[in-house]
């Protein structure tokens, strides 16, 4: 025999068009789909990325390693490279999302004094809300480095009513120490290969 507050909550159901059983798919997040829309910049110019879409909870996105140098024979140039990545998020009607979580790996070799910057900035089409992730790293250091972004509350939710292209600009500078004849460099992933990874939040519009 059901309580009076499950019967309540029952009824009230029913009175909804629902059930016990309906209501907590309602709440799940929907089934998506990612493609890349257009990649560019001096790290990866003319290059192709992929991306996996990994269920609701987002995606990964691969694309060609670069490196920023500093010191010794580099040209300024070279200090700073950048990739920027558009992401198509095909999504069911009435839903919309943002970013909750970026995952980044990469190496650095830093010598003394040298810094080494790590950057990302994420916004839609058409969208002037920008959010930034930084991850600075100083010299001397030689190891692998990871950072994770979280705070996404600049970025926004993506517009319900129409389909915003996610631009992920990802940037690496370096800045030599006070021997310039030292080099230093940073890069994303390792190998000539990068992989970043984006979770989702979800709700309904």
């Amino acid at each position: 025999m059901l309580s009076n507050g499950a019967a309540a909550s029952a009824v009230a159901l029913l009175l909804l068009g629902g059930s016990a059983v309906d209501a907590p798919l309602e709440r799940a997040a929907p089934k998506v789909s990612a493609a890349v829309a257009s990649t560019g910049g001096s790290g990866c110019p003319g290059a192709v990325a992929t991306v996996t879409a990994t269920g609701a909870d987002g995606f990964t996105l691969r694309f060609p390693g670069f490196t920023a140098r500093a010191g010794g024979s580099a040209p300024l140039t070279e200090r700073r490279r950048n990739c920027m990545v558009g992401v198509n998020i095909d999504r069911p009607a009435g839903w919309t999302f943002t970013l909750r979580k970026a995952e980044y790996r990469g190496n650095a070799q830093l010598a003394k004094g040298a810094v080494g910057t790590m950057q990302a900035t994420y916004y839609f089409s058409a969208s002037r809300s920008t959010a930034r992730y930084t991850r600075t790293l100083k010299g001397p250091l030689r190891s692998a480095w990871q950072g994770g972004a979280t705070d996404f509350k600049e970025l926004g939710w993506a517009p319900c009513d129409s389909a915003r292209t996610l631009n992920i600009n990802t940037e690496v500078r370096v800045t030599p120490g006070p021997d310039r004849k030292q080099k230093s460099q940073m890069e994303t992933g390792a190998g000539g290969k990068a992989t970043a990874t984006y979770h989702l939040s979800w709700k309904k519009c």
